[in-house]
């Protein structure tokens, strides 16, 4: 009697150990997964979309791109109101409703400076509402004139584009 007893208390462990075992399999498969490579896409995103915009051609059949516009502009502000216009309807155009704020700088002093009107007033450094998810990306225009462009854009979660 003994014996039968020790054999079912092992078959009895085997079987918790097995279920043990399961249990946790199923845990980890069906967990849902935190992909925790949204902020680096993100990031990648905006900094694609500053080159593809600096990059774009400013007029139809000239090889003048919005980043010639942006030196001249650094150098005659009255050109910024025509750059300003090109770059806000590409961007409301490839952003789509999302809240943004575009700030393109001549070492320390803003040359441009666009988004939706309840962005402009907000701090670049924090402009996301408390629910919303900022992704910053920035590229060097021109070296030479330290000219500088700084996108951040707010999501909830999605992804920009």
């Amino acid at each position: 009697m003994k014996k039968a007893q020790i054999e079912i208390i092992g078959l009895l462990m085997v079987v918790i150990l097995v279920l043990t075992i399961v249990l946790i399999t199923l845990w980890f498969i069906l967990k849902p997964k935190q992909d925790i490579l949204i902020p680096q896409r993100q990031a990648i995103q905006i900094n694609s979309i500053l080159l593809t915009l600096i990059k774009t051609t400013y007029e139809i059949n000239t090889n003048i791109d919005i980043r010639d516009k942006i030196l001249e502009c650094s150098y005659d502000n009255t050109l910024c109101t025509m750059v300003k216009d090109k770059i806000n309807g590409i961007l409301n155009e490839v952003l789509k409703n999302k809240e943004y704020i575009l700030e393109i700088k001549v070492g320390n002093n803003v040359l441009i400076r666009l988004g939706p009107e309840t962005m402009l007033s907000r701090d670049l450094n924090n402009p996301c509402d408390v629910n919303k998810i900022k992704t910053r990306g920035s590229i060097l225009v021109d070296v030479q004139r330290q000219i500088n462009a700084i996108l951040v854009v707010c999501t909830i979660g999605e992804g920009i584009l």
